[in-house]
This record gives C-alpha cells, sequence and structure tokens, in this order.
C-alpha cells in the first residue's frame, strides 16, 4: 500500500486510495481530520466483496478494502491519519497507521474546470 505522505488538491478535485480490509480478525479503519474547518470531506467506503458462485460453499471468512476518499471543498491545509485498530484495543498501537498532509489550493485560473 503506497500512500503519500503530502497531496496537493485544487478545490473541487478528490483523492482516492484503497485501504486493506481486515474486517474478519476485528479490525476497522478510521480517519481523522485535523486543521483548518471545511477544507476537505472525507468519507470510508468498502469495496464491495466478489460474487461468490451460485453453487458450492461460501468462504468461511473474508475481509473487504476500504476506500478512503478526499474530496478538496476550500483553501486551506489538514492532516489527515487513517488508523486501523480493534474497537477494543483502544489502548494498544494501530495495526496499521498512515499520516497524510493535505494542502488545498484555488483553481488555477487556466485549469480546465473540474466536476467534483
Amino acid at each position: 500500500m503506497d500512500i503519500p505522505a503530502r497531496i496537493q488538491l485544487e478545490v473541487g478535485e478528490r483523492w482516492t486510495a484503497r485501504l486493506p480490509g481486515l474486517g474478519s480478525a476485528g479490525y476497522q479503519w478510521a480517519c481523522d481530520v485535523e486543521g483548518d474547518a471545511g477544507v476537505v470531506e472525507v468519507a470510508l467506503t468498502p469495496i464491495p466483496p466478489p460474487r461468490l458462485p451460485a453453487a458450492g460453499e461460501p468462504p468461511d471468512n473474508f475481509s473487504v478494502d476500504e476506500v478512503v476518499e478526499v474530496r478538496a471543498q476550500s483553501p486551506g491545509a489538514v492532516t489527515l491519519e487513517m488508523t486501523q485498530r480493534r474497537s477494543w484495543e483502544c489502548d494498544r498501537s494501530p495495526l496499521h497507521r498512515h499520516v497524510v498532509e493535505v494542502r488545498v489550493v484555488a483553481p488555477s485560473p487556466s485549469a480546465p474546470h473540474r466536476r467534483p
């Protein structure tokens, strides 16, 4: 999983990253945003599992990956912290942790209009 430490977006742009799932082992992803209010909107969405064949046994268990999507709303800067941990293990370090500095700038006048 290659998550950059810094990204720059123009207002209206989106950035996404795929996060590996371990829900079958009790792990969940969470995202915290610190910094200027209203700069980004962040959503975590599970990727639908693959379709199972009509015949045969279902798998004993499996986990689905998640996608984090950052939508640039207004100029400013925030720090996004993504952590994967078990909810009942608050006193332990997360299994995975990614910190991304996000800078949002106004769209350049010469850039074509981007759809949100």
